[in-house]
């Protein structure tokens, strides 16, 4: 079940994709990540918590450069 809590909508899209075994290769997780960013005023809204930066960490080990996303 998905809560509707989430700092970013990207986190529902990654869970519906881990749901639903869907491969999250690095181009995928480009698009999660940045929109994670994005949607958290790069990881500096109140909802930004521990699970915010798990998910990102995971996403940066599937290729993810943040500074580039950054630029």
């Amino acid at each position: 079940m998905i809560k509707d809590d989430f700092v970013s909508c990207s986190v529902v899209v990654y869970e519906i994709f881990e749901q639903n075994s869907v491969e999250i290769d690095k181009d995928v997780a480009l698009c999660i990540y940045t929109a994670l960013v994005e949607d958290s005023g790069f990881f500096s809204y109140e909802r930004v918590d521990a699970k915010t930066f798990k998910l990102a960490s995971k996403l940066c080990e599937k290729g993810v450069i943040p500074s580039f996303v950054s630029k």
